[in-house]
């Protein structure tokens, strides 16, 4: 039974989700400037106004944050994935190698039949948690992807002159 929650245990490591946080935070800047016009002209504790090419670089540097974020988070993920496969295809063999070592010597004797057995019971456990498994990675994973995708068509096809009119 640990090896079916082995599965269900989260796959993605702190530094993974520090990643896919510093992605949707830099999406959600990305949306909120783009979609609802948040577009800052001054900011006053540094003293600082925003001309149009200012606005434009800063949109620019938002969209490349979000895209430098986007591949971060796409490397991790698709090497903490590829771990925590390994890891539980490893686990499903040491289970089936101890089932096996410890049949009887008769039982042995029929480890083709013993095997396919106990493969069969471990696909029917492991089918109880694939749908669990599928929905953390829509939405740990594949949301996170999407919405920073949408955020960097976003905010690099922006007309900043458009919106800015001081």
């Amino acid at each position: 039974m640990e090896h079916i929650t082995n599965q269900l245990r989260d796959p993605l490591s702190e530094t993974t989700r520090k990643v896919r946080r510093n992605l949707l935070a830099a999406s959600l800047v990305g949306l909120l400037t783009t979609k609802i016009g948040l577009i800052p002209t001054q900011i006053t504790a540094f003293g600082i106004a925003f001309s149009t090419s200012n606005l434009e670089a800063l949109m620019l540097l938002i969209t490349a944050i979000t895209a430098f974020y986007l591949v971060s988070f796409s490397i991790y993920i698709a090497s903490e994935l590829q771990g925590w496969s390994l890891l539980t295809k490893s686990k499903h063999l040491d289970l089936v190698f101890e089932r096996v070592t410890q049949a009887e010597p008769s039982v042995k004797k029929l480890y083709g039949e013993q095997a396919a057995d106990i493969q069969l019971d471990l696909m029917k456990r492991n089918k109880l948690t694939k749908p669990i498994f599928i929905c953390r990675l829509v939405v740990e994973v594949l949301l996170p992807i999407l919405i920073s995708a949408y955020s960097i068509t976003q905010t690099s096809s922006i007309d900043v002159v458009a919106l800015y009119t001081p």
